[in-house]
């Protein structure tokens, strides 16, 4: 054979054998949520002992996908006043990326990267103290870049009218004024506008670094860019029982409530909990609710809150919506006051 042939030959032979080798994809280190989870907290650990993160945690899982969300999952997992939030894309696991919070109330620090399969670890947001300074930034940017304020926003009104520390740990409610030279809410490409300067009031609030509600004028949810009705909502329960004397929900608890699509879901303090609703009207059925079946046992009295509010739901009776306000009104004219997140 020839030197040339044999050239040619011997090159294609190891074009086939790299093309070979680089078609066999490596086994993930990083398969699931669990995974990006540990992957992050060892990063943690090595990047800032101050974390004081300790090894060997019990984790309870819990699956928060929005309803209706399609082609991406989120998972929560909370240990000893530490919680780990690992969102991702729903393909296959050797493309996935996951993005990583981790929030620690004990020590009071956030922290948010990104986690490749390979174990990678990128960071978003350094570790960072969840100060009512750090929160109310937060805020307000998210303000600065919602729909209603770009279009139209007039940047040197907006301010800020009023601080409120909320129940939960690293929780406070921001509320912004400003004005638009229009009116309406959104991006309003396209529509016929009345130029008439818009004073708006917009409340934002803050939960370990994560904008949970935003409510504009009391009837605009900047979150989902829609008007606040029943089923564009999540609601937050703060009191039941009789509606002269009502009583609150417990601290270091957070009881939701979802409708969508004729079933019900939400946390009921300890407990996932669904079930099934008919509307009619101003009329409200809601029965077939279930739960899960964990028991916790702090703060007190949180099992015997979990027992009245699905009691409560399964007597619903009718229901009425106002300024970001729910009330489902159940057995022997009691109610249950939910505020829009």
């Amino acid at each position: 054979m020839s030197k040339v042939k044999y050239s040619l030959v011997v090159g294609l032979a190891v074009i086939l054998a790299f093309g070979a080798c680089k078609g066999e994809s490596a086994e993930p280190e990083v398969e699931d949520a669990a995974g990006a989870r540990d992957t992050a907290l060892e990063y943690l650990r090595e990047q800032y002992p101050e974390s004081a993160l300790g090894t060997g945690l019990q984790w309870q899982e819990e699956d928060i996908t929005p309803g209706g969300l399609v082609g991406s999952s989120a998972k929560q997992f909370t240990s000893d006043g530490l919680t780990v939030t690992v969102s991702a894309p729903v393909v296959a696991p050797e493309y996935i990326i996951y993005t990583t919070t981790t929030t620690s109330t004990q020590n009071g620090w956030h922290w948010e990267g990104e986690v490749e399969p390979d174990g990678t670890v990128t960071e978003l947001s350094p570790l960072t103290e969840m100060s009512e300074a750090w929160s109310r930034d937060i805020a307000e940017e998210f303000v600065k870049n919602s729909p209603t304020f770009t279009y139209d926003g007039i940047e040197e009104t907006l301010e800020l009218t009023d601080t409120l520390t909320a129940r939960c740990p690293f929780c406070w409610a921001f509320t912004f004024e400003f004005d638009s030279r229009h009116a309406g809410y959104g991006t309003r490409e396209g529509e016929t506008l009345a130029q008439v300067i818009t004073p708006h009031e917009a409340v934002i609030i803050i939960n370990k670094g994560e904008v949970v509600s935003a409510i504009m004028d009391r009837e605009w949810d900047m979150l989902r860019q829609a008007f606040v009705t029943l089923e564009s909502t999540r609601w937050v329960l703060e009191s039941f029982g009789n509606p002269d004397n009502p009583q609150a929900v417990l601290e270091d608890t957070v009881i939701t409530a979802e409708f969508s699509a004729g079933e019900v879901s939400g946390s009921a303090g300890c407990n996932s909990y669904f079930g099934s609703y008919v509307i009619d009207g101003q009329d409200i059925t809601i029965g077939s609710i279930a739960s899960t079946e964990m028991a916790c046992l702090e703060p007190e009295g949180v099992m015997d809150q979990e027992t009245l509010y699905l009691l409560a739901l399964g007597q619903a009776e009718r229901f009425q919506i106002e300024d970001s306000t729910l009330e489902i009104f159940y057995s022997g004219g009691q109610v249950l006051i939910f505020s829009a997140e």
